[in-house]
This record gives C-alpha cells, structure tokens and sequence, in this order.
C-alpha cells in the first residue's frame, strides 16, 4: 500500500511563502501549490509552456494537458519572466548562477526542503 499524501495546511503554504526571498523560487512554489503538477513536468516546462493569452499553463509529455492558471500564479511567473536572464536555453526555470541551465529536479527538491526548514514546518516537506 503506498504511504498517503499529506498535504501542507493553509498556514504553512502561508509560512513558506514568506520564507523564500527569490523571485524564481516564489514562482516555482506557487506554481506546485496552485496547479498540482509533478516535479518532472516543471522541470520540462519551457518559456512557451505559458499562454499568457489564455492564462493556460501548457503540460507536454505523458500526461498532456492544459493548467488553468490563477491570478497568483500568473503574478509570480510574470515577476519571473522579467527578471529571468535572457539566454537561448528555453528552460523556464535556470539557474541563477554560472552557465545557465536548466533547474534539476534535485536542485528543485533540495530548494523545497530548505524553504520549509525556515519556514520552521517540522514535518517532511518535499516536491513529488
């Protein structure tokens, strides 16, 4: 039997939220609480997987589809979008620092983890 889900309650969304002071990072938490998508469909996910137009988040793969997006979302990906470093790498989410690339999957997961720890939610908290 798989262990069940525990999601994060409405005070520690708020508490994590707080915790990160990135403009990239608030994105990327917003986006995992907001739309539900998996760690691997954000890390796949391109500047052109927006529809600004539609305010649709476009989810490519094995599971193709279309996220609607609220205005929270959208307000942190826009933020995103003006301050993300002009590049030919069509990753939505790159690294901050060094050669731009792409965000891992482990550097995505590390940063979850870092934010709930100061954010002081004691239970395990991790992107799946």
């Amino acid at each position: 039997m798989r262990n069940q889900i525990e999601y994060l309650t409405i005070n520690e969304i708020k508490s994590l939220l707080n915790a990160i002071d990135d403009i990239r990072d608030i994105a990327i938490i917003t986006l995992f609480i907001n739309t539900g998508i998996f760690l691997h469909e954000l890390t796949d996910l391109n500047i052109d997987s927006i529809d600004w137009n539609n305010k649709l988040l476009k989810i490519e793969g094995i599971r193709k589809r279309h996220i609607p997006l609220n205005e929270q979302a959208l307000e942190s990906l826009a933020k995103w979008s003006q301050e993300r470093v002009d590049s030919t790498i069509a990753c939505l989410f790159v690294t901050g620092r060094g050669k731009v690339k792409g965000l891992s999957r482990r550097a995505i997961d590390k940063k979850i983890r870092k934010y709930a720890l100061k954010a002081g939610i004691k239970r395990r908290v991790n992107s799946l």
